[in-house]
């Protein structure tokens, strides 16, 4: 009985061997066209996505190789009569810079570079300039742009007599820094001061013939408008973009003799603010005063002092580290009035650290390292964040830090709140 149920489902198999049916095949066309039609579209958005991350990628290059020659120059003396000078009315400096250089303040200020509330928030001269008298001295910035291919004309020696100069000053900035040449036949514009030696942006894109500060209403076929700077506009138009946020008057010393310092700061096997002094020109009795400025909100967050003299000279840097942590320096550390570790103060706070910190020369030139932290900080602030000392809240009072953290070498000893992502500094040295 079995065997003849079995054979009976098997001649059926058999008999009905016709295939798909017409409504089958199209049930079965419809899903693969709605796939394919998901897979394209996902496909198109990841390629806008890495176009729009290389035209980024390719600004932040063009900027630190433009930062890196800036400095350059300045530390030899050279930025005048390299970068300036070209640029200049003439050779007197109170007559600024021609027209076609000079990034003027009342266009600058109408720059889009955020949304807040779905209102534009433009930038303004005045305030980027963070050391500097805002009101009688808002600082300059120039500009310099080339468009796209000109760097292939300035290799052959081809670029329209207009052109020359411009291109010619960008190209020498920034080439002997660039490894792949190809970028800069896009279109760029680099925005600097000359005065300071600092670039505050850089725009760049290889998807359009030039770049323009005009709306973009105004823009026509191969244009692309810089005067909105906001991420989801930049990326609708693949413009690049990476600036930074302030700028900063170079530090002077007594009388009107220019200090040639350079202050950077490093996270390698310690966290640290690095003097370079080429020329020695700080002083064995001067002070050294570091500004240390809040990265995402530009606010002051704390001043830390010392004396040159008590900071003892090492042979390299390794047996500088050791020693610096065995005989660390006394250093006064101020708090303003409202900042996140006395919030509740109604005046500056002033306390005394332990701060390790050496002397050492690098080629012959003198650098003074100040090691804010012996371990590497973004390693650690994870770990730190989530301990109970570190909870979320804005900050923690004098006795916590003081019991857990002050007697180390963590640069939490500070008691800076936990929404503190990055630093930057001023030195100013007082003779």
């Amino acid at each position: 009985m079995r065997k003849r149920t079995i054979d009976n489902y098997i001649k059926k198999m058999h008999r009905n061997n016709s295939g798909f049916t017409l409504i089958e095949l199209i049930v079965v066309l419809i899903l693969m066209g709605i796939l394919l039609g998901t897979t394209l579209y996902a496909g198109l958005g990841w390629q806008d996505w890495a176009q729009f991350k290389h035209e980024e990628a390719c600004a932040e290059e063009i900027f630190y190789a433009a930062q890196n020659q800036l400095t350059e120059l300045d530390s030899s003396n050279a930025l005048y009569s390299k970068i300036a000078r070209p640029m200049m009315k003439s050779d007197d400096i109170t007559e600024g810079y021609k027209a076609g250089y000079q990034l003027e303040e009342s266009l600058f200020n109408t720059i889009v570079y955020e949304k807040n509330n779905n209102s534009d928030v433009t930038y303004d001269l005045k305030t980027i300039w963070k050391n500097s008298n805002r009101d009688k001295d808002p600082g300059h910035l120039v500009r310099l742009k080339v468009n796209a291919n000109e760097y292939s004309q300035y290799l052959g020696g081809t670029l329209p007599d207009d052109r020359r100069e411009e291109a010619t000053l960008l190209f020498n900035m920034v080439a002997p820094y660039i490894s792949d040449k190809s970028v800069l036949n896009g279109t760029i514009i680099i925005e600097f001061s000359p005065d300071a030696g600092q670039v505050f942006s850089v725009c760049y894109s290889d998807r359009a013939n030039s770049l323009e500060y005009i709306s973009k209403e105004s823009v026509s076929s191969g244009q692309i408008s810089v005067m909105n700077r906001v991420l989801q506009e930049r990326e609708s138009v693949m413009l690049g973009y990476f600036s930074v946020d302030s700028l900063y008057k170079k530090v002077r010393g007594r009388g009107t003799l220019e200090l040639n310092l350079r202050l950077r700061i490093e996270n390698d096997n310690v966290f640290s603010f690095v003097v370079e002094d080429d020329n020695g020109e700080i002083g064995e009795n001067d002070q050294l005063s570091f500004k240390v400025y809040d990265g995402d909100t530009d606010s002051e967050k704390m001043t830390i002092q010392l004396n040159n003299s008590e900071i003892k000279t090492a042979t390299s840097i390794k047996q500088g580290i050791e020693t610096a942590s065995q005989n660390p320096v006394t250093a006064s550390v101020t708090f303003p009035k409202g900042s996140s570790k006395y919030s509740g103060a109604t005046d500056d706070v002033s306390k005394n650290y332990r701060i390790p910190a050496f002397k050492i020369k690098e080629d012959g030139k003198p650098r003074i390292y100040i090691i804010l932290d012996a371990a590497d900080v973004q390693a650690q602030t994870l770990s730190y964040s989530k301990s109970k000392y570190f909870d979320g809240k804005e900050g923690f009072t004098y006795d916590e830090a003081n019991d857990n953290f002050v007697n180390t070498f963590s640069f939490y000893r500070f008691g800076l709140s936990n929404d503190v992502n990055y630093i930057y500094a001023d030195l100013t040295v007082v003779k």
